[in-house]
């Protein structure tokens, strides 16, 4: 699909960079999204996924600061607790984005708390005519009530060729059900497939140095619950048996590539940090051959 690119200048933008580039085709769906919630008594839920370091953020603060002119790096939420404060602080028509994701919750089973959390907080979002973004490293993550019934999109977030990042597919809530009712048993994005593809660019319209320390003092402070950890270890130690295993040879970059392509993307970084934290706790021997 050929893409038309308009110029949008942001004034009093803290990236000082002044602009960011939208295809005509998402202004113009932003435009009728800032209509129905201001003019028509609704809100508006988007999902935002892709696997780490995909740039969902940057979209996201692309898309909810168009939105709303008065969306700022306070209203991107990393832990359950900001999300709740901001959803019941906010005014009508204004944007909130709960980047959950970035804080590390890498399965379905440790995802249920923020399903549980979303659909408490759903009836407050109508309520109260916002624009809300949902960042997660898959839709399939989601309970069916969130996917099927309150989204209204999904951008998907992928890397091109040579691992380039800025590029999106666009689902609409027709699409977003068939993807989600077809693909989820295999977390697969293959069907259906969709036509509208766009780039975007790596300006933010928000203060994202200040973002960034946020992001860095979430993940110092945490919290995981013992059923999350439990999981994150037992990944770790699968990852590492196949990783040492010397009758499976895998390499980490391989592995990345096999979790991304059965649709479960784990970057190379998250494999080296599942295998720095089983360090010296892998005290296996299969045929013989310690893997500790």
């Amino acid at each position: 699909m050929k893409e038309e690119y308009t110029k949008h200048w942001q004034k009093n933008n803290p990236t000082e960079k002044g602009h960011y580039y939208f295809a005509d085709w998402l202004a113009k769906q932003l435009d009728g999204i800032k209509r129905l919630i201001n003019t028509h008594d609704r809100d508006y839920v988007i999902i935002i996924d892709g696997q780490e370091g995909s740039a969902k953020s940057t979209v996201a603060a692309q898309i909810a600061y168009y939105v709303d002119r008065s969306f700022t790096q306070e209203r991107m939420c990393l832990r359950p607790d900001e999300f709740i404060d901001k959803i019941n602080s906010a005014t009508k028509g204004q944007a909130v984005v709960f980047d959950e994701a970035y804080t590390g919750l890498a399965s379905r089973a440790a995802f249920s708390e923020i399903n549980k959390l979303l659909v408490e907080m759903m009836m407050e979002m109508r309520k109260k005519n916002l624009f809300v973004v949902l960042c997660i490293p898959s839709v399939f993550y989601l309970e069916k009530y969130a996917a099927l019934h309150r989204a209204r999109g999904l951008f998907h977030c992928y890397f091109g060729k040579g691992g380039k990042r800025g590029q999106f597919l666009a689902y609409n809530d027709k699409k977003l059900k068939q993807l989600y009712l077809y693909g989820k048993r295999a977390m697969s994005y293959y069907f259906p497939k969709v036509n509208i593809k766009c780039r975007f660019v790596k300006t933010v319209p928000i203060d994202w140095l200040a973002y960034e320390d946020r992001k860095i003092a979430a993940l110092k402070v945490k919290k995981i619950s013992k059923r999350a950890q439990k999981q994150m270890d037992q990944r770790d130690f699968a990852i590492a048996l196949l990783i040492q295993h010397p009758k499976i040879n895998l390499s980490q970059t391989h592995l990345s590539e096999i979790f991304r392509n059965s649709g479960v993307p784990i970057s190379q970084n998250t494999i080296s940090d599942c295998l720095e934290r089983i360090k010296g706790r892998l005290l296996v021997k299969i045929d013989g051959i310690d893997l500790g």
